[in-house]
């Protein structure tokens, strides 16, 4: 059976959901130490915020970098082949004629640990055909981290998974 896989409004959500939590809770936890007196002056609360403000710039220009690098594309799974569509034009991805795949993740996800910061909802992968010709499919438009792909798949960690 096929499967037909886009960048939806729920991978938007579950991606950034992480950097929710992360603005909430250290929000929370800063205003609760400044309000028991255990920081007893603002610059602490102003290194927290800019801290926060810092991680968060970083997420949101990989939560974008990885929109544009999958924006109108779409994958068709079949049991022989992926076909990957980007802006009406389709082209078929054999497995036969795959050479390797790589998956590039950090360290939680690379150990199969639960992620916890926000740059742990990130992972991409990438395919590369005997043509030398190559496609990166990211966690946005298929969040499947565990993904059986044929052959051998590379397992690649890095610290903050920027596509290459």
């Amino acid at each position: 059976m096929d499967r037909i896989i886009k960048i939806s409004w729920r991978s938007h959500l579950k991606h950034l959901k992480g950097l929710f939590f992360f603005l909430a809770f250290f929000t929370l936890f800063a205003f609760y130490q400044y309000s028991k007196g255990i920081q007893h002056n603002i610059d602490a609360l102003v290194v927290v915020f800019a801290f926060m403000i810092g991680y968060s710039i970083l997420v949101l220009y990989l939560h974008l970098e990885y929109y544009f690098t999958n924006k109108g594309v779409s994958l068709t799974i079949e049991r022989d082949k992926i076909i990957y569509s980007k802006k009406g034009v389709d082209e078929e991805i054999n497995f036969q004629d795959i050479k390797k795949i790589k998956r590039f993740m950090t360290r939680r996800l690379y150990n199969g640990k639960h992620m916890i910061l926000p740059t742990d909802f990130y992972h991409y992968t990438k395919i590369t055909l005997r043509n030398d010709e190559s496609y990166v499919i990211t966690s946005l438009l298929f969040p499947d981290a565990k993904q059986k792909w044929p052959g051998n798949v590379e397992r690649k960690l890095k610290i903050i998974t920027f596509v290459d």
